[in-house]
């Protein structure tokens, strides 16, 4: 086996403190080939940052009609500048230039060539183009950046891969699928689901599956007649899977680490950062217990939600972190654990692992690309309404 040998670098990262300013200590090593980056010491606050105000904003209650959102699952910006949003709520991509004007909706619900029986994922492909899912058809479809419908290809089922869900694209049109996850045949407490990954070519069709990965938990209760209820586990661990460029991640939080592999599903780097784990408290579960109660809508509702709590494990620990990004330029941005999944702080590595610092989130904002100068994401108002955000973005020196 060969192995390089141990580096360790220290790092300052760029922050707003001065002086108080803790260096971070970052070992790199191989290990079987696989390089492994350990990051220790606290996180500064970079001077990276996200702007207060958006330059762009879609939606909204009292928006025209090609401006309200509804059931939105992902917000691309294209090099033009222009805008596109995946509505489910309308079975629409929704195009919008540059300065948020409305420029075109494509798509719409049918089985028709470049319609959506379930609008379920956009993602970058062939140069500036688009690859959209439809789970419902099992199909997807190709449009060009002015939503110009290109073509469709069916998704090639097999024994060794009865359902996929398209979930991203490689830099060479390959495709990188998750099946479904069944728990046990008597699922009972609390279970850790496994998620099959699949590596399919640029027609869908499966090239070799990846072998499971982490998946996230929930707690189950068995109901009469031998049936059985699933809820949210009391801040339970999951992944976060998506491909960025040549590669794939899969964020298991666990543990504070990121795994990189290659489209083969080779593993191909770990990034980590040493920090103490975050302990639950008694004040911790009781907001959670509060805040799951808020959301029920009758008494009976609420009763059933406070039996099926009481009843779960409080873990030690929350969750390593949070949400998970990769922006154009290769940087991993790993939000803060929260239970509602919107992160309140990003920490942001480099393309080589190092931790560079942290940047505030905007409130309740939830990116979907990041790129040069700027993050696009969705938001929610205090009435609940759907928003499309553009923030602006300065970049420190790294």
């Amino acid at each position: 086996m060969n192995r390089l040998p141990l580096l360790t670098l220290l790092a300052t990262a760029l922050a707003c403190g001065g002086s108080d300013s803790l260096p971070v200590a970052m070992t790199v090593r191989d290990s079987a080939g696989v390089r492994v980056v350990e990051n220790r010491g606290a996180a500064a606050p970079l001077t990276w940052q996200i702007g207060t105000f958006p330059l762009i904003e879609i939606g909204g209650e009292d928006a025209a009609p090609e401006h309200q959102l509804f059931r939105v699952v992902r917000a691309l910006r294209l090099a033009s500048g222009g805008l596109v949003v995946a509505n489910a709520g309308s079975h629409e991509l929704r195009c919008y230039d540059e300065e948020d004007r409305f420029a075109r909706a494509v798509g719409g619900e049918g089985e028709g060539p470049g319609e959506f029986r379930s609008l379920d994922g956009v993602f970058p492909y062939r140069g500036d183009s688009l690859l959209a899912v439809d789970d419902g058809l099992r199909r997807l479809s190709v449009f060009a950046p002015d939503g110009a419908f290109g073509r469709s290809f069916n998704i090639v089922t097999t024994v060794d891969m009865p359902f996929v869900r398209i979930i991203g694209a490689f830099d060479d049109l390959t495709l990188l699928g998750r099946g479904g996850v069944r728990p046990n045949a008597t699922p009972s407490g609390l279970q850790r689901y496994h998620t099959p990954l699949f590596h399919l070519d640029m027609a869908a069709t499966l090239l070799a599956p990846l072998g499971p990965f982490p998946g996230g938990e929930n707690f189950f209760v068995t109901l009469p007649g031998g049936a059985f209820g699933v809820s949210e586990a009391l801040f339970g661990r999951s992944a976060h899977i998506g491909a960025a460029g040549a590669r794939f991640y899969v964020a298991a939080n666990d543990t504070y680490q990121i795994a990189r592999h290659r489209p083969n599903g080779e593993l191909d780097a770990l990034v980590r950062w040493l920090t103490p784990a975050r302990p639950v408290t008694d004040a911790d579960v009781a907001r959670e217990r509060a805040r799951r109660l808020s959301r029920a809508r009758s008494d009976e509702g609420r009763a059933q939600i406070a039996e099926r709590f009481d009843e779960q494990p409080r873990p030690a620990s929350f969750p390593a972190y949070g949400p998970f990004v990769v922006d154009d330029a290769s940087h991993l941005w790993v939000g803060d654990y929260t239970p509602d999944g919107i992160a309140t702080t990003w920490t942001i590595f480099d393309p080589e692992g190092r931790l560079l610092g942290t940047v505030p989130n905007s409130p309740g904002f939830a990116p979907d690309h990041i790129g040069q100068g700027f993050l696009l994401g969705r938001w929610r108002d205090d009435l609940d309404v759907e928003h499309v955000r553009l923030y602006p973005l300065v970049r420190g020196t790294s």
